[in-house]
């Protein structure tokens, strides 16, 4: 068997790659033009995802870490699965545990698999796309190997979630005394929302904090999982996280009776389940970012494993989208795949220039763009705008070098480009280091006619559009408040 190989899905599969050199790479953090995306990072080890959040460093969910660092730390607070099958326990794609094991990485998407005795497990990443909200949905499919039903009991899930609110300062030098802010909500609908009670900035004056962090599992039947926010639940005294021992000595119908610590420590974000499991069993879990509790609830009422598996589609569908342009076949399908993702990482260096219709000429704006702030150039502070039509900041140079085929590909570029670099060039000669993304400017003598269209929030578009704005931030805007 080859250690490495492209398949007939358009599939990298890496064969024991948790034992080939560590590597570092992210999802890329598009979820459509009308879709809010997450940034996701995730190394060789482990279940491979090593952090993820939304805007910037500062707003996890699974906090930043460099690559060295990522590569130890992954297999522990990151996501983790402990199955008990005929009441013996185990952990799937564990360092300790000897089994088959493989990597698929796609475009839009990465998944492993592990094979051990008569079970198999299969876990998938991929963002929500074209949601009016952001979120990472992780894909868990069980299958038994045998003819005999196997008794199943699992936890599966993240080991460690930071609530919204916490900042990477916070994490990396006060967590001790951030989780004083720490509290979870809403767990009785198996639908955990984890935010800070309040801002942490030391001022004067303290907010209260509305929006929060949440996780849902649902599976193929229809139904809710179980939820453990508390990680003493699974792990009790082994505050190293290495094993789960209290779900190891303990059915998890016992566990699942005790009450569970909503403030003040940190947190999970587990899900349970106990079944039989003769075939095959599948659930999706979301781990996502809402404004507030209302508006998760809201979402609620839409959620399905059916609406889970149209946004998997969806996610792979605007891979396909964002990609066409370079859709070549040639005698070499490696060639081919190798064209379109190397078209891809162009593009979210440089973006994707979409035309806009203006008063006197069209207006190019490019979107999908990110500076390369990924877990071996840390020192990047990366930005993805948290909004429809999302474009963050860049390097000046590889923005400009990654721009160079714009003109091919969407005509109506021009000379936008070359207009745009030499402006930026400073009074000393020099280009400086980096550039934020494209804003646009309203002409205020038109403000009242704009104003006149709008029904109800009249106030929220002219706080918007009298300064200098990005049509993510009005559209979002407008969407978020049900403006008319």
């Amino acid at each position: 068997m080859k250690r490495f190989e492209y398949n007939s899905d358009h599939q990298f599969v890496i064969h024991g790659y948790d034992t080939v050199k560590p590597f570092a790479s992210f999802l890329p953090g598009v979820a459509g033009i009308f879709g809010i995306p997450m940034w996701v990072y995730y190394v060789n080890r482990g279940q491979l995802i090593s952090s993820f959040g939304l805007e910037s460093k500062d707003h996890p969910m699974l906090d930043f870490s460099p690559a060295n660092m990522a590569y130890r730390r992954t297999e522990i607070d990151g996501f983790r699965t402990f199955i008990k099958v005929n009441g013996k326990t185990y952990e799937p794609f564990a360092s300790h545990e000897e089994a088959q094991r493989q990597m698929k990485i796609e475009m839009n998407a990465v998944s492993i698999e592990e094979t051990k005795d008569n079970l198999s497990i299969e876990v998938r990443y991929f963002n929500v796309t074209g949601e009016p909200y952001p979120g990472l949905i992780r894909k868990v499919t069980l299958k038994n190997l045998s003819k005999t039903p196997l008794s199943i009991e699992f936890v599966d899930g993240l080991a460690t979630l930071w609530p919204y609110g916490t900042n990477q300062f916070m994490i990396k030098n006060m967590s001790n005394l951030a989780v004083a802010w720490f509290d979870v909500f809403n767990q009785e609908r198996k639908m955990p929302f984890m935010k800070n009670r309040s801002t942490t900035e030391d001022t004067a004056e303290v907010e209260g904090v509305e929006a929060g962090h949440f996780y849902i599992s649902i599976d193929q039947n229809d139904e809710k999982l179980d939820v453990i926010y508390d990680p003493n639940l699974v792990f009790g005294y082994e505050t190293s996280l290495k094993e789960p021992k209290v779900f190891q000595s303990q059915s998890l119908k016992a566990l699942l009776r005790k009450e569970q610590v909503t403030v003040n420590q940190l947190m999970s974000a587990f899900s349970a389940q106990t079944l039989t499991l003769n075939e095959s069993y599948t659930f999706y879990t979301l781990y996502g970012e809402k404004d507030s509790l209302e508006s998760l609830n809201l979402l609620e009422s839409s959620l399905s494993f059916d609406y889970f598996k149209t946004i998997e589609m969806r996610a792979k569908a605007v891979e396909a989208e964002i990609t066409e342009p370079m859709e070549i076949h040639t005698a070499y399908p490696l060639f081919d795949a190798y064209m379109k993702q190397s078209f891809l990482d162009n593009m979210l260096r440089g973006g994707y220039p979409l035309v806009f219709e203006g008063k006197e000429k069209p207006i190019i704006y490019h979107i999908f763009s990110r500076i390369h702030g990924d877990m071996e150039r840390e020192y990047n502070n990366f930005y993805v705008e948290p909004a429809y039509f999302s474009h963050g900041n860049g390097s000046y140079r590889d923005v400009n070098q990654n721009r160079r085929n714009d003109v091919y590909f969407v005509p109506e570029a021009a000379t936008f480009n070359i207009r745009q670099f030499m402006d930026l060039i400073q009074l000393d000669g020099h280009n400086p280091l980096t550039i934020q993304g494209s804003k646009l400017i309203f002409d205020q003598t038109y403000l009242q006619d704009v104003l006149n269209l709008i029904h109800e929030g009249k106030d929220v578009v002219q706080n918007i559009i009298t300064k200098p704005f990005t049509p993510g931030k009005l559209m979002t805007s407008i969407d978020h408040n049900n403006l008319s």
